[in-house]
């Protein structure tokens, strides 16, 4: 899976094309001149939302013609040999979605284009709530099956539904009316939440098969699906008919304390994801850079289930990479990387970009616009062409710092183009695009957050 190009206009301070490689590609440039913005633009043109707000309209521009705001972003994709062209139009109160130049409904458009991305935003699942990384498995799961996604958009509405009835229950004198109308709604979760539970522990088996525990450290990276039931009998093997079992009995034992409290208190949403470090919870013992690592590693675990299950990568987005990794993490992730996949990084550190000129390409960004290469600025061809196009910028000496005192980082290998990869089969595979497994185009997840999972 590979973007050859990617245009926008409208969208952000961005404007024209970025031409890609087929392996590492650096954006670099100062701070708010555009460089997350282009990765963020490719991250809306596979998921059709932003990984950094939910409220698309902040992202648009006026036009040039006539006030009104609005903004695309087309890109050409590889996959499989077939070359596609995707684009999405957005305007302030709607979007719409085109492959090869035919409109299609936004389950039809989904899985054309599939990315992970890397970023400060995305730290939750490490440092936040619980919540935060029950999204972090769901979203993996839709990346597999995206016939989940409709399991948790019905278990989102019952639930809601569920908790409005509890607390009307608990506001009134006449609790006994609502015993029936709860036991119907209880009995539409025992089902999803079954589903869940099983889809999670699934997952969660998946990642540990394939996590490196100490690819940045000596000290070891786990995980464990840990259900709210636990105390109850649930286990990592327990079936789903017995889950169903033990659920049902917990609701009904439960159901005075969920109205007096008026929310549900027994389900998956209750679940959690424990990262553990050298046996310690990450987000209360680890610090700064464990935590960083603790989640780019899930982050490629996610990427080498992916790959098993579809024998091809999806596009690694890696925003601002020398704010959340050292030097020696950033080398390590990069030669990791470097023959695997395509890969989009930002930077705002010219030493990064020097030491991979080579072999990466690197585009130099100022005011959402690509200015030239890296390798050409490197080479004084262009000082008098950045000149010309660009108001304000500072001589390039600013640009590429003497390179006999820029930071030495570790040697890069030859070849980070090459694909070959080992090839997995599976007894089955589904590739994502060929689901249709959305029933209402925008209930996705959190109403206000496509790109995030629920809870």
């Amino acid at each position: 899976m590979i973007i050859t190009e990617i245009y926008t206009e409208g969208f952000r301070n961005l404007s024209g094309k970025l031409k890609t490689s087929p392996g590492i590609n650096i954006l670099c440039g100062d701070n708010a001149q555009g460089k997350t913005n282009w990765l963020e633009a490719i991250y809306l043109l596979a998921n059709t939302k932003s990984f950094r707000t939910s409220a698309l309209k902040e992202t648009l521009r006026l036009t040039t013609d006539k006030n009104v705001k609005q903004a695309f972003i087309r890109g050409s994709i590889l996959r499989e040999r077939l070359q596609k062209d995707l684009q999405v139009q957005l305007e302030e109160s709607s979007k719409s979605f085109y492959i090869n130049g035919k409109r299609e409904t936004v389950t039809s458009y989904l899985g054309n284009l599939d990315v992970v991305v890397f970023c400060a935003e995305e730290m939750q699942i490490v440092r936040g709530e619980p919540s935060e990384r029950r999204r972090f498995l769901d979203r993996g799961i839709v990346s597999l099956f995206p016939t989940y996604l409709k399991t948790i958009s019905e278990y989102n509405r019952i639930l809601k539904q569920k908790n409005a009835l509890l607390k009307e229950a608990q506001e009134s004198n006449q609790v006994g009316k609502f015993l029936d109308l709860i036991e119907s709604w209880n009995q539409q979760l025992i089902d999803y939440s079954s589903r869940i539970h099983t889809s999670r522990v699934d997952y969660v088996k998946r990642l540990n098969k394939v996590l490196d525990k100490q690819l940045f450290s000596q000290k070891a990276i786990d995980i464990k699906y840990l259900s709210s039931l636990a105390q109850h009998g649930v286990k990592q093997e327990t079936s789903q008919q017995e889950y169903q079992k033990i659920i049902q009995e917990r609701l009904r034992f439960r159901m005075e304390q969920e109205i007096a409290a008026g929310y549900a208190l027994i389900g998956p949403h209750r679940d959690e994801l424990e990262i553990l470090i050298d046996g310690l919870e990450v987000s209360k013992f680890g610090s700064s850079g464990e935590q960083r690592s603790a989640l780019i590693t899930l982050d490629l675990a996610q990427i080498s289930v992916y790959h098993q299950a579809f024998e091809e990568y999806p596009v690694f987005l890696i925003d601002d990479i020398d704010a959340e990794l050292d030097l020696r993490r950033i080398s390590l992730l990069l030669d990791h990387l470097a023959d695997k996949m395509q890969v989009f990084v930002s930077t705002s550190k010219r030493e990064i970009a020097a030491q991979y000129k080579n072999k990466a390409k690197c585009s130099f960004i100022s005011k959402g616009t690509l200015v030239d290469t890296l390798e050409d600025i490197l080479e004084n061809k262009l000082e008098d062409k950045i000149e010309a196009s660009t108001t304000n910028v500072p001589s390039i000496e600013k640009y590429i710092p003497n390179l006999a005192d820029e930071i030495k980082l570790p040697e890069v290998p030859a070849n980070p183009h090459n694909t070959s990869t080992e090839e997995v089969n599976l007894s089955a595979k589904t590739p994502p695009s060929k689901q249709n497994f959305l029933a209402e185009e925008e209930d996705f997840f959190d109403p206000e957050e496509r790109h995030r999972a629920p809870f």
